[in-house]
């Protein structure tokens, strides 16, 4: 039988995948239309894993059952989560931050490097 550290680094490592390797695999395989469809299953899986990981690492690290209000103050203040949080809201059509998209260029000529 695994301990609560053995047991929530396994846990880390089943769950956890590279996704920068799988977005670059995508492009490469499926362009465009399928890494805007991989983009979407990061944006929703990043989170998701990130709060069951806290999830198991506050189960197995407290050594007992602990209460919701001492994973609720673990998961507002896992900087993953804070990360997700944050990116979601810049994406969001009601951020003040947000950047309207630079209109298409008209010109065919390719610009310069400089």
């Amino acid at each position: 039988k695994l301990d609560g550290p053995a047991f929530t680094s396994l846990f880390q490592g089943a769950i956890r995948w590279n996704s920068y390797v799988a977005l670059g695999a995508i492009a490469a395989v499926l362009g465009a239309p399928g890494l805007a469809l991989a983009a979407i299953a990061v944006a929703i899986m990043v989170p998701l894993a990130n709060t069951l990981c806290v999830v198991v690492l506050v189960r197995h690290a407290a050594g007992g059952e602990p209460g919701l209000v001492m994973l609720a103050k673990q998961l507002i203040k896992n900087p993953l989560i804070l990360a997700c949080i944050a990116g979601i809201a810049a994406s969001s059509p009601v951020c003040p931050f947000r950047r309207s998209p630079a209109p298409p260029s008209t010109s065919s000529a390719r610009p310069h490097c400089r």
